[in-house]
């Protein structure tokens, strides 16, 4: 009897817990409730572990993820969250076909803009496409390093918010796919307000294109950009511009150091000449300039004077872009 009343109890049990994990299956995952909830607009998935949905005025409760990262796009608010575990392959509200019959784009010019796509629905179709030939998605952008910028291959959720944060603006990227289905996406850049294209081509990957990658390589780029040059070196530079432009006896523009260096060739008198210099440099939020005079005599040039200014207003298109990896 008291055998019997075990076994009942353990059977019991065992119900309990079939009857448990069955409830949680059929609850779905976290994109799935994402997906049906009034409060998101949109979800597409990054990779098995970050997702970016648009939130209404509603709201959406953190709960079963992390969010971490905010922003505005074409009027919509955006969340980029981490997931625990990794997650299905879905997405909500995108422009791409569903994922069972999601195909690869043909060859050639891609138009978003005639196409009704977004940058977002254009990444969703391409990484769809990647992932249902297992293939291996990489991701290249541009990256500031100090007063220079450079083509880097980077993680997929920072290469998606770089990519939706720029969707109406001019910046460039790549996306390229390793398995069966082996392509390589390349965003043109374009003017704001002109139609946005990407170049698609098959069979190919970042073959051709020079970028870095993390690591070592980037860290060594860092620290080079950031070098001082020394005061002795700097006066040797600018002693050299200003007998270069004498010699010419025209006015040039060159770069030493990250450093601009804008030399105008005044006059000529006696002999001697008359050298006026503007150094620039540009950080990112700021640009600062000194102008030098020189006088050129035969080889030899002397500093008479020197003086901080205001740099021009106009900037290069790219000096405010930062690439912010999100945590």
């Amino acid at each position: 009897m008291k055998r019997l009343i075990n076994i009942t109890i353990t059977a019991l049990f065992l119900l309990a817990v079939n009857a448990s994990n069955a409830y949680a299956a059929s609850i779905g995952s976290v994109r799935e409730r994402l997906a049906n909830d009034p409060g998101v607009g949109s979800l597409y998935t990054i990779d098995d572990n970050f997702s970016v949905i648009s939130v209404k005025n509603s709201g959406v409760e953190a709960k079963d993820f992390t969010v971490v990262k905010e922003f505005s796009s074409n009027g919509r608010r955006y969340q980029i969250i981490r997931h625990s575990e990794a997650e299905p392959f879905m997405y909500k509200g995108s422009a791409a076909p569903e994922y069972s019959t999601v195909q690869m784009l043909p060859n050639g010019e891609f138009n978003l803009n005639e196409e009704g796509y977004g940058i977002a629905d254009l990444y969703e179709h391409l990484y769809a496409v990647c992932r249902k030939s297992n293939g291996t998605a990489s991701f290249i952008i541009p990256v500031k390093y100090g007063q220079y910028k450079r083509l880097t291959q980077i993680a997929a959720v920072d290469a998606f918010s770089y990519m939706l944060s720029s969707d109406n603006g001019n910046g460039s990227w790549f996306i390229a796919c390793d398995g069966a289905s082996r392509f390589v996406a390349e965003k043109n850049y374009s003017f704001k307000g002109l139609s946005q294209t990407v170049n698609i081509r098959s069979n190919r990957g970042f073959e051709g294109v020079s970028y870095i990658k993390t690591g070592k390589e980037v860290a060594d780029l860092v620290a080079y950009q950031a070098r001082a040059i020394s005061a002795k070196d700097e006066a040797t530079v600018l002693e050299e511009t200003a007998l270069e432009a004498a010699a010419l006896g025209t006015d040039f523009v060159k770069v030493h150091n990250g450093v601009r260096y804008t030399a105008a060739f005044k006059n000529a008198e006696n002999g001697c000449g008359s050298v006026e210099i503007k150094k620039t440099v540009s950080t990112e939020n700021m640009a600062t300039a000194k102008l030098y005079d020189y006088e050129v005599c035969l080889d030899k040039a002397s500093k008479v004077g020197e003086k901080e200014i205001t740099p021009d207003a106009a900037r290069n298109m790219y000096a405010n872009a930062l690439i912010e990896p999100v945590k």
